[in-house]
């Protein structure tokens, strides 16, 4: 089977979990015979020797939607695949929907970006997660996401131009190509029956397939710690610092609280270092990080957290600081409380609510055997659930189901 797959972000070293997954499907897929090629428009960012999958890059000169379009008919048209995967998009998602609309289309829901059109689709708005979308109430929607001071503060500098040039044709043209974009939709990938249900009258739920990302538990294991470690504890967050739905504020918070109790531990945060963090006392670290030295940040850490606010459509830091055998206090909110069975494989707290995070947290440092079997727990829990070779044995399913329809 010949595959196509298009990604408006893909490139590499990657910038988060949802590149290293398209990635991770793309090689795994062609390492089970299926001749993959990965559609992405050229950002200047090249790098790694272990693809097993082709790259078509699409260097496109005033990059927007309708340019987007017309770039991937033309690449699908040479490719002529049997199958087409639409991964990562933002607002671009319905134009890659509608250039793939001659081929059978598998469509990845990473957020919510069909429903929502602010930033990558985090329907999330005013500190709360919204119920609104953008099919059944478009007017709202627009005032919303035309709101450019709460854009500028919310989304990444990389991602601002590729947004401002999508609401260029934001209405009506978008509108209508994202109702049309639906209905050609042969089957859609959400990773967390929450993600499912929140697109409950969008996309007919039997088109919707419930199926994960995996994690590499060789990659993300268990590994010996620093022996030059002391008795301060660290407490990790890896994550996007600079993205408000992340929650860093409320660790922040929790973290300044508990710091008024004890002084036995430290803040280690995978991120791009920014000013204002300078006056916590706690923080150890705020540089960012190469995707190949995660594993050993997690390895070294006595806790994780993530903080969310908005409904996480599935949760991969956690899963991938589980399989290193370390524990995770995380928010209960979206695909996160799918993953976190609290009490078993972790702890969970309510999203947002600092003063119940500082009780958790302080649990879990004073109790090192808790610690240890919330670890132990959580990456059998990995192993035995998110297993790279189940999840690809389901990709190939669906790709043949929707390829036979």
């Amino acid at each position: 089977m010949k595959l196509a797959i298009i990604d408006s972000w893909f490139h590499w070293p990657p910038l988060g979990g949802a590149i290293r997954s398209v990635k991770e499907i793309a090689n795994r897929l062609s390492r089970r015979s299926l001749d993959v090629v990965v559609i992405a428009p050229f950002r200047g960012i090249i790098g790694g020797k272990d693809f097993d999958f082709r790259l078509e890059w699409l260097k496109i000169p005033h990059f927007n939607g309708p340019t987007f379009y017309s770039a991937i008919k033309q690449s699908l048209k040479k490719i002529s695949p049997d199958a087409v995967f639409v991964t990562n998009g933002n607002l671009l998602k319905p134009y890659m929907i509608a250039a793939a609309n001659r081929y059978h289309t598998l469509v990845r829901l990473y957020a919510y970006e069909l429903r929502c059109l602010t930033s990558y689709g985090t329907l999330f708005r005013n500190g709360h997660i919204c119920n609104r979308s953008f099919l059944h109430q478009p007017y709202q929607c627009i005032a919303c996401s035309e709101d450019k001071q709460r854009i500028l503060h919310n989304t990444s500098t990389v991602d601002r131009p590729e947004f401002f040039q999508s609401l260029k044709f934001l209405y009506p043209y978008y509108y209508i190509l994202a109702k049309r974009s639906i209905g050609e939709i042969s089957k859609a990938i959400a990773t967390s029956n929450y993600m499912k249900q929140q697109f409950s009258g969008i996309i007919p739920l039997d088109r919707i397939e419930i199926l994960p990302d995996g994690v590499d538990s060789s990659f993300f294991s268990p590994k010996r710690r620093s022996s030059s470690r002391s008795d301060v504890k660290r407490v990790t967050f890896a994550g996007r610092i600079f993205d408000p739905v992340k929650g860093l504020n409320t660790l922040l918070k929790a973290s300044a609280m508990l710091w008024k109790k004890r002084r036995d531990f430290r803040l280690f945060l995978t991120g791009s270092r920014r000013g204002y963090l300078k006056k916590y006392p706690f923080i150890e670290s705020d540089r960012w990080f190469d995707d190949v030295d995660v594993p050993s940040v997690y390895a070294n850490s006595d806790l994780v957290v993530v903080p969310s606010t908005w409904g996480e459509p599935f949760g991969l830091t956690a899963l991938e600081a589980m399989s290193c055998e370390v524990p995770v206090l995380a928010s209960r909110v979206g695909g996160l409380q799918e993953i976190v069975k609290d009490g078993e494989n972790g702890l969970l707290f309510t999203a947002g609510s600092y003063t119940e995070l500082v009780e958790k947290m302080d649990q879990l440092l004073d109790d090192e055997d808790l610690r240890i079997r919330l670890g132990h727990q959580g990456r059998r829990y990995v192993v035995q659930n998110y297993s790279w070779d189940q999840i690809i044995d389901r990709y190939i399913s669906i790709l043949e189901e929707i390829r036979a329809a």
